[in-house]
């Protein structure tokens, strides 16, 4: 009996020894899996990439390079290594070769796998090279024809959406849609912060910019957009007086064109927007459409539609209205 009692002990302890082992075992795993260089990377080259990593944040460029350069060559396809030694080229001024290597990496059916952060990461080198090189019109064809929807960026993305946009426009001398951009980002309830600080630092020299693109719109008839401008420049910076003075001179101008406009086109305006009532009511979208087209197709009407918040309340209300219904019918409105 003794014996037997002896021998379940020695069992017991070879289980919990065994069970110990096991889970000993799983744990130098786990800790091997979490620190194994990723990639594929040995440990030394995991540590000199993350020795660049460090140099490039205490702007220590032409080290890190040195250490980026042979990694590099070795991983192509590697999106952080590519996109770091980019911004290594870039910060020691070798801004033709950082394009060039962008351009490989995104050309290559690698960035097909990439995510929509990573993408917008690589342009945004991409469209900040081409600004430093002086070609500020290729920087905003990159934007509009390669950048990622701003649905698809995460959070932290998406201020630096608008900031990019904001950068690049002010480069082909747009302040205007600067501007707009910025507040955009202001606008979004998101990360705020950044597109204020460039609004601060901007004001001065944008409201300027603003109020000289304004007076050229004004002499060229464009009232609205001159309005607009000044507005903008007026808000930036309230204290030049020329800036409200011209406002109430733009703004005269152009309520004296819209009124001209509307009464050139108010019985047509009128019939049209009674037609689509009645196609609304008989659920004819057919019609609707057919006769909202046809407002556009007026030039006059078409100009009035482009600032509906001066229209008659009730009609710009009908418009509105019409414009909804044809959206929920999967129809383009204008």
């Amino acid at each position: 009996m003794l014996n037997t009692v002896g021998a379940s002990h020695v069992l017991a302890k070879e289980n919990d020894f065994s069970s110990f082992t096991s889970e000993l075992t799983a744990a130098e795993k786990q800790a091997h899996d979490y620190y194994r260089p990723a990639y594929g990377l040995s440990i030394d080259e995991e540590a000199d990439f993350q020795s660049a990593q460090a140099l490039l944040k205490t702007y220590r460029s032409e080290a890190a390079y040195e250490r980026l350069q042979p990694l590099a060559k070795k991983y192509p396809d590697h999106y952080l290594i590519q996109l770091h030694h980019a911004e290594a080229l870039m910060d020691m001024g070798k801004i033709e070769e950082a394009v060039r290597n962008i351009d490989q990496f995104l050309n290559a059916e690698r960035s097909e796998q990439l995510t929509a952060d990573q993408q917008f990461a690589l342009q945004q080198l991409n469209v900040r090279a081409y600004i430093a090189q002086g070609q500020a019109p290729m920087a905003l064809r990159i934007l509009k024809n390669n950048l990622p929807a701003y649905e698809r960026l995460s959070n932290p993305y998406r201020e630096a959406y608008f900031l990019l946009w904001a950068d690049t426009h002010m480069a082909n001398k747009q302040p205007f849609m600067a501007y707009e951009v910025l507040q955009k980002g202001i606008n979004s309830d998101l990360q705020s912060k950044d597109s204020r600080h460039k609004l601060q630092d901007l004001r001065e020299d944008l409201a300027e910019k603003l109020y000289q693109s304004a007076l050229n719109d004004y002499d060229d008839g464009n009232y609205a957009r001159a309005v607009d401008q000044l507005l903008a420049a007026y808000n930036l910076n309230p204290t030049p007086v020329k800036y409200s003075k011209d406002i109430s001179r733009s703004q005269e101008r152009f309520l004296r064109l819209y009124e001209n406009r509307f009464n050139a086109s108010r019985s047509f305006l009128v019939n049209t927007v009674s037609n689509m009532r009645y196609a609304m009511s008989n659920r004819d979208y057919n019609n609707l459409y057919r006769e909202y087209l046809r407002l556009h197709a007026d030039r006059n009407v078409h100009f009035l539609l482009l600032h509906k918040e001066y229209l008659p309340i009730n009609m710009r209300k009908a418009i509105e209205s019409v414009e909804a219904t044809l959206l929920r019918q999967g129809l383009k409105v204008k």
